[in-house]
């Protein structure tokens, strides 16, 4: 057998090793890609080595996703032929329960080498616990298709939608108010404030119009 750098699933998805992918039956990850040394002509008895998890029948009850655990805790394989692969998908792991933290510190990379620049990272846990990405869009309609629809399904946010609203309308009617009365009263500051410098203003104002009117206007001539 020689080990293989990537397998073509059923999608027409390239899937390597550590990829998530299925079968008509089971789901896991991809531990190994094997083919044969001296394949027969015009076959293909490349295998894949899967790494099986179980899909929980409950969804998480934080993140509301489907859960991916191992069978009894303990680590099973199974030998899928390679045109048995159906499509690959996007895993999670569940650092919350976890308690995944980022304690992991690396060099950062630019333009392909280490910089002087450290980064923090994820650390994960020693927890086979995962979740299926259902909000990704790669292949979602064919992992949807393969999990029962009570995992797929969308889920309300509240149970009485219309309620719902008329409340958030209700906060908005009330907001819009305090901000209109906010916007009067301080346009009622500015006219009042401008009608006083105005009154103020008089005064010095005829004076310079009297004058105006007392100096010979300029063209005019005065007659003796």
């Amino acid at each position: 057998w020689h080990y293989c750098k990537y397998a073509i699933s059923e999608s027409s998805k390239e899937c390597f090793e550590s990829s998530w992918a299925n079968n008509p039956i089971v789901l896991g990850r991809i531990s190994f890609i094997l083919t044969l040394a001296a394949p027969p002509p015009n076959t293909d008895e490349g295998v894949v080595v899967l790494e099986l998890f179980q899909v929980s029948s409950e969804r998480d009850p934080v993140f509301g996703m489907p859960v991916l655990m191992r069978r009894d805790g303990e680590k099973t394989y199974l030998i899928v032929p390679l045109k048995n692969l159906k499509f690959k998908f996007n895993v999670q792991h569940d650092c919350t329960t976890a308690k995944c933290t980022a304690s992991g510190v690396r060099k950062r990379k630019q333009e392909r080498q280490d910089s002087e620049v450290t980064e923090n990272f994820i650390e994960h846990q020693p927890l086979d616990r995962y979740f299926i990405n259902m909000h990704a869009f790669h292949n979602a309609h064919l992992i949807r298709a393969t999990l029962p629809r009570s995992l797929t399904v969308p889920l309300p946010i509240v149970d009485d939608r219309k309620a719902f609203h008329s409340e958030l309308a209700s906060q908005l009617r009330a907001t819009a108010t305090v901000k209109k009365a906010s916007k009067e009263a301080a346009a009622g500051t500015r006219k009042r404030k401008r009608g006083e410098g105005n009154t103020a203003g008089q005064p010095k104002a005829k004076q310079a119009r009297k004058k105006k009117a007392a100096a010979p206007q300029s063209g005019t001539r005065l007659v003796i």
